[in-house]
């Protein structure tokens, strides 16, 4: 093994790591000022045990590369083999894969109406969750005490196996949020865009996150004598939950965005005799205020844009 292939690597997801991390730190901060009475309590509990799961990642990524790098600087047999920490470190990994998952998921429950479809998804999703987690601790178990090349050469398939079936599920999770979504479509400008962001979001958040499990599976494929792998994998869960962490602390500033330029007009400001009109501005027609208004309402309802917050 090549020490800038493998030390090196180390060295630079150090770098990224750290950097994700701190990213997710500030992202956990602003969420609990934004929504720390809005959110359930349950919601809340999780994003602080995946802060609490990214914390103790980072510190075994950091345990790892002083391993290599300094406990054993003049010892290169001890690049074939990997040490506990970076196998607790997938473990977590792991663990915190699958509450993500899981609160994606309650959303898919949420949003979609038919109770046996529903539950179709449901189950897909959670046994697909379930082979990840499965695979990805027989693969811990199998690599402990064994070289990286002899168990990629004998139990690659559990390493396909843990980031595959995630994958699968990333998938189909953006799939019914965004079918989901569109159905909810009501034809009201901002209620229809709302939920275009929402499904924006939805989507570059499920291409970050699959782009990553697709690049931790090629790594391993074509670079087992390197440790590329074994940096792509555990950035992977702090990509996660920087994610969700995005998605989650940018639903009052879209609220924000939409409405800015609606325009509020007091229904006792209104003539009784048109009732049945639109009250929008208009290039014509000015009152004593210089503000240009048609004298008209329509009565469309328009739903509240905070019904589909919890949406993603």
């Amino acid at each position: 093994m090549l020490f800038d292939k493998t030390l090196g690597v180390l060295h630079i997801g150090n770098t990224l790591n750290a950097t994700l991390y701190g990213m997710a730190t500030v992202q956990v901060y602003m969420y609990f000022q934004k929504y720390s009475n809005r959110d359930h309590i349950a919601l809340r509990t999780l994003i602080f045990i995946m802060w609490i799961f990214n914390t103790v990642g980072m510190g075994l990524y950091l345990e790892t590369t002083y391993f290599y790098g300094v406990k054993n600087f003049l010892n290169p047999e001890a690049l074939f083999y990997p040490p506990w920490s970076i196998l607790a470190d997938w473990t977590v990994g792991l663990l915190g894969d699958c509450i993500v998952t899981g609160i994606y998921a309650s959303r898919v429950w949420r949003l979609i109406d038919r109770v046996t479809f529903r539950w179709a998804v449901v189950v897909v999703i959670a046994t697909m969750t379930t082979i990840s987690l499965g695979t990805g601790l027989a693969f811990l178990g199998v690599a402990l005490g064994n070289t990286y090349i002899e168990f990629g050469t004998r139990f690659p398939w559990l390493w396909y196996g843990t980031f595959g079936s995630q994958l699968i599920a990333d998938l189909i999770i953006t799939t019914f949020l965004c079918i989901s979504l569109r159905r909810r479509r009501t034809g009201v400008r901002r209620t229809d865009s709302l939920l275009t962001v929402l499904i924006l979001y939805t989507v570059n958040t499920c291409a970050l996150t699959s782009l990553t499990r697709i690049a931790s599976i090629l790594a391993y494929k074509f670079g087992q004598e390197t440790f590329i792998f074994v940096m792509v994998s555990s950035m992977l869960p702090r990509i996660i939950f920087s994610s969700l962490l995005a998605l989650l602390n940018s639903r009052r500033s879209k609220q924000t965005k939409i409405t800015d330029n609606l325009l509020s007009i007091h229904l006792s400001q209104l003539p009784s005799d048109h009732s049945n009109s639109t009250a929008t501005p208009t290039g014509t027609g000015s009152d004593g205020d210089g503000v240009n208004v048609e004298k008209a309402i329509e009565r469309t309802y328009d739903p509240p844009s905070h019904k589909y917050e919890n949406a993603v």
